[in-house]
């Protein structure tokens, strides 16, 4: 679900219900709660983490409202339709560096 966000429609709709969104949530509060287990592995303050964690979670949901609420979402996918190759382009000889 945390890959492939549609999955959480389970009528089909597209649209998300409110149980749709409480199960995606959960499942997204779950994967960040794994990472900041992760994180704590790495000898990290345990009381920053999690805010700056809840802090960036409300950043990203705030921006991604606007994007969706102005419509840039589109306008983005239609002018940069190649740019996920090429970050991914990149990342690989990046990591064969």
């Amino acid at each position: 679900m945390i890959n492939n966000p549609i999955l959480a429609d389970i009528d089909q709709e597209n649209d998300i219900k409110p149980i749709e969104g409480m199960i995606l949530g959960i499942a997204v509060a779950m994967d960040a709660s794994i990472a900041a287990f992760t994180l704590s592995f790495f000898d990290l303050n345990p009381y920053l983490t999690p805010f700056l964690f809840g802090l960036m979670h409300f950043i990203l949901i705030g921006l991604g409202n606007i994007l969706a609420r102005k419509n840039i979402i589109n306008v983005f996918v239609e002018n940069f339709s190649l740019l996920p190759g090429i970050i991914l382009v990149t990342l690989a000889i990046i990591r064969l560096m």
